[in-house]
């Protein structure tokens, strides 16, 4: 209606358009603003589109970047998998130095591990167990190359060629079964290779005292044969001093190995065998009696001053007053063997 009238006055009244166009130019300036405003935004936004879509095609095309996963039981990158996951590749377990279990809590956000006198105490989201009783199912699952491990017990080893650890928060029932209410933690080992592949690492603890050793060694053996073998020893010593035996305690031996054999008789089909044990043996016991009863508790006063007191947490390590019969001890023995066949039948 408004430009019908502007075209009659300007048609049938020649001295009467400037101030009806200025009328009407201040009756409609917020809308030809807006207008003016979603065009330039809608111009801005084609070239952005195109670079976004050009990015992804380079991603794609390259492919080297891309972080694969299997959560949700099937290959996919990190950025496509629909529930929460947090990945750790074995290269930055490497880099950083992540030698224990209880180190994964450094990378992986919402996630603690807590080393308790017989078991390992997982959270995801403040969810968990707990370690009050070790004879409780786990709220937290462990998977070791899809093979459910019953107790977090069974990776008190140190991290073995190691592929990627995936931390899946939250119930995870429909993916990985029962005793996943708080989440799971797969970890995924390195498999035989159809390139010969070697390697040996030596490391020493500085601060404490240890060292470690590590290897591997892949390749074909035949045209259809692939073989890898992976094997690491080590020791660290004790960093609690135990002031009655003249012991430094909780110190920890271990040694652990693997081997792996990929049967490819065709391109649809394969089956994998895999071997592995290790034992870790912890001397002494890290118990520290520093916060029990209160101040008016004489008993509790004479056990927590022979444990070392307040000043048993001082830096840089603990000291305790401590004498088991028999001698304290922890050792953790594991035999695991696993075949898996993977099969893909046309376009299923």
């Amino acid at each position: 209606e408004s430009n019908a009238a502007c075209y009659y006055l300007a048609e049938a009244h020649p001295e009467l358009w400037p101030r009806t166009w200025e009328r009407w130019m201040t009756r409609h300036h917020r809308t030809l603003t807006a207008l003016a405003t979603g065009t330039l935004m809608i111009a801005a936004a084609h070239p952005a589109a195109a670079q976004d879509i050009e990015a992804a095609g380079a991603t794609e095309t390259a492919g080297n970047d891309d972080i694969i996963v299997t959560a949700s039981r099937r290959p996919q990158t990190l950025q496509e998998v629909p529930i929460s996951v947090g990945v750790v590749t074995g290269a930055a377990i490497e880099q950083q130095g992540q030698r224990l279990f209880t180190d994964l809590q450094s990378s992986v956000p919402n996630l603690q591990i807590d080393n308790t006198n017989g078991n390992y105490a997982i959270t995801i989201r403040g969810l968990g167990s707990g370690a009050n009783n070790l004879a409780f199912e786990q709220s937290v699952g462990l998977f070791v190359d899809g093979v459910y491990s019953s107790r977090a017990r069974s990776l008190q080893v140190p991290f073995l060629d190691v592929e990627r650890i995936e931390v899946v928060r939250g119930p995870q029932g429909a993916l990985f079964g029962k005793n996943t209410n708080a989440g799971a933690i797969s970890m995924v080992t390195r498999r035989p290779t159809r390139d010969f592949e070697a390697e040996f690492r030596a490391g020493t603890e500085l601060a404490q005292g240890g060292m470690n050793f590590s290897g591997f060694l892949s390749g074909p053996i035949s045209d259809t044969l692939s073989l890898r073998v992976s094997g690491g020893a080590g020791q660290a010593d004790g960093y609690i001093e135990n002031r009655l035996t003249g012991f430094d305690d909780n110190g920890s031996k271990y040694r652990s190995g693997r081997a792996q054999l990929l049967w490819e008789p065709s391109d649809d089909f394969e089956v994998l065998l895999k071997v592995e044990g290790f034992r870790n043996e912890i001397n002494g016991s890290n118990a520290v009696y520093n916060n029990i009863g209160n101040a008016n508790c004489n008993l509790c006063n004479i056990v927590r001053n022979a444990s070392g007191g307040a000043a048993a947490q001082d830096k840089p390590g603990f000291w305790r007053f401590s004498r088991g019969f028999p001698k304290e001890y922890d050792v953790t023995k594991s035999r695991t063997g696993a075949m898996t066949m993977n099969w893909t039948p046309g376009d299923w």
